[in-house]
């Protein structure tokens, strides 16, 4: 799913997640398929709002994290207080940045953060009682509820295999981000199908080294002169003068 100098340089990349490079003046603006410090009056007839993309990293990785250390096995119950910040971060917090990103007219960071926060909200109403998926599952034994959460998972990892490809002209930080989600959920898909719990700890390592790649990610957009006395690379691939 970020920060300098007081040049006027414009950083271009399709439809992404709005992360400025190290010239950012506290002005940047987002539309069309452009990042740049400019506005523009054409596509952007409205007041200027903050950049949601920190506040959509941070949701997910907080939730993706927790969804991680469980899924690893260190945590060997799965707390109801999972659920609360999977619905209650994970699922609002995306949810809000993917609908300023649609304000934005950023189509990429919009459907990314939406989308995720539809997974966590589906997460976690499934694993609410009330939903009954899990006494279902648990109805038709091991074998049924291994193959319900791997089948759940299965769009997932297509939806976040597309996503990742989309990322390929965009700074570093997202590639990376985008491709652990796609790792997180293909484990966890195959951990699921196959039955085997090895790989469904090696998806959920891959989800606690994506909240801490998605925290940097975060942190790279929110560290900038008028806050902080230093700045993170993102990795950006073009940039025009």
């Amino acid at each position: 799913m970020s920060t300098h100098s007081t040049d006027k340089n414009e950083v271009h990349h399709h439809e992404s997640i709005a992360m400025p490079e190290t010239a950012y003046d506290g002005q940047v603006r987002v539309h069309n398929r452009h990042i740049t410090n400019e506005p523009n009056p054409k596509t952007q007839p409205f007041d200027p709002i903050a950049n949601p993309a920190p506040l959509g990293l941070a949701a997910f990785a907080t939730s993706s994290l927790i969804l991680g250390l469980i899924n690893a096995g260190v945590l060997v119950t799965f707390p109801t207080m999972a659920v609360g910040i999977t619905l209650g971060y994970g699922a609002i917090g995306q949810l809000i940045a993917g609908l300023a990103e649609m304000r934005l007219g950023n189509t990429f960071g919009a459907t990314s953060f939406i989308s995720y926060s539809c997974f966590f909200f589906s997460y976690g109403i499934m694993l609410q009682p009330q939903s009954g998926f899990l006494a279902d599952a648990a109805a038709g034994g091991l074998q049924n509820v291994e193959w319900a959460v791997g089948l759940f998972q299965l769009p997932w990892a297509i939806f976040s295999l597309l996503m990742f490809i989309g990322t390929l002209r965009q700074p570093m930080v997202m590639r990376v981000i985008l491709g652990q989600v796609f790792l997180t959920f293909f484990f966890g898909m195959l951990g699921g199908f196959l039955m085997n719990p090895v790989l469904t700890k090696v998806g959920g390592w891959f989800s606690v080294t994506l909240a801490i790649t998605a925290w940097y990610g975060m942190a790279a957009m929110l560290y900038t002169p008028e806050n902080t006395y230093f700045t993170l690379p993102i990795g950006v691939l073009h940039k025009e003068e």
